[in-house]
C-alpha cells in the first residue's frame, strides 16, 4: 500500500505530540503544574492518529476527529497550567508562577499546535494512494 498526504500528517501529528509529552514532563520535572489530564488525552491522541495510519477503514474517519480533539485538549490544558508562568515572565516579577518555564510554556504551545494542525489536515486527506 502507498502512502499519502494523509499518512504523513498523522505520523507528524503523533511524532509531535511524543515530543509535547517529553517537553511536558521535562516541565513538571522543574516544577511545572502536573495535570494527567495532559498525559492521557496526548497518549490517547497519539494511539488514535497510529490506528489512523494503519489504512481506511469505516471507523478511521472518527478516530481522526477524536485524535485532533483529544491533542487539542493536551494543548489547552498544559497552557492553562502556565499562565501563571507566562504572566510573570512578561510582567518580569515574581507572583504568580515560575517565569523561567514560561518559555517550556511556549514550546509545548507551538509543539501541540503543529501537532493539533497535522492531526486536522489528517482528517481531510486520504492516507494510502
Amino acid at each position: 500500500m502507498k502512502k499519502s498526504l494523509g499518512f504523513y500528517f498523522a505520523l507528524v501529528s503523533a511524532v509531535l505530540a511524543a515530543v509535547g509529552l517529553i517537553v511536558f514532563f521535562v516541565y513538571t520535572g522543574n516544577g511545572g503544574e502536573m495535570n494527567t489530564v495532559v498525559i492521557a488525552a496526548t497518549i490517547a491522541g497519539i494511539l488514535c492518529e497510529a490506528a489512523l495510519m494503519m489504512g481506511e477503514k469505516s471507523y478511521t474517519d472518527y478516530l481522526g476527529i477524536a485524535g485532533a480533539v483529544l491533542l487539542a485538549v493536551a494543548m489547552t490544558y498544559s497552557v492553562t497550567g502556565g499562565l501563571g508562568n507566562i504572566a510573570d515572565q512578561f510582567q518580569g516579577i515574581v507572583m504568580f508562577g515560575k517565569a523561567e518555564l514560561a518559555n517550556l510554556n511556549f514550546a509545548m504551545l507551538g509543539i501541540y499546535l503543529v501537532s493539533v494542525v497535522a492531526a486536522i489536515g489528517a482528517c481531510f486527506t486520504k492516507k494510502s494512494k
